[in-house]
């Protein structure tokens, strides 16, 4: 299984939030069945939400490991331009279009806005985080 995780999730297990636990033992579960896959772009998200936050950045490393990052690339920032949705920000399209280019199972996200248009992108989505 296939399951791509969004920054928003992995920056719960980083910064103790209301729903951290949640994210914590999602990416647990989600780990033992399949491989977890982000954009590339979340070295740079999950460092800042890290630095926003007061945490060691250095934490960030770890999380990190456990995920297998999708490369962007022109074509993939191309497809993640032309995703609809008058909303849709930036880094939300590059990572739906991540997932996409990947043929993930799943994709897991925190964030209301990128989860109705990852559904709209045809994505199975999971974000009970939300």
């Amino acid at each position: 299984m296939i399951v791509y995780v969004d920054t928003s999730v992995v920056a719960k297990t980083l910064i103790d939030e209301v729903d951290s636990g949640a994210a914590v033992a999602a990416l647990d579960r989600y780990g033992e069945i399949g491989r977890l896959f982000s954009s590339s772009i979340a070295i740079t998200e999950l460092r800042r939400a890290a630095s926003r936050a007061g945490v060691d950045v250095a934490i960030t490393r770890d999380a990190l490991r456990r995920l297998s990052l999708v490369q962007v690339d022109d074509e993939l920032l191309e497809s993640a331009g032309e995703l609809p949705g008058l909303s849709l920000r930036s880094l939300d399209a590059i990572h739906i279009a991540s997932a996409m280019s990947i043929d993930a199972n799943v994709f897991v996200t925190a964030d209301i806005r990128q989860a109705v248009a990852a559904r709209g992108a045809g994505l199975d989505v999971i974000d009970q985080f939300a």
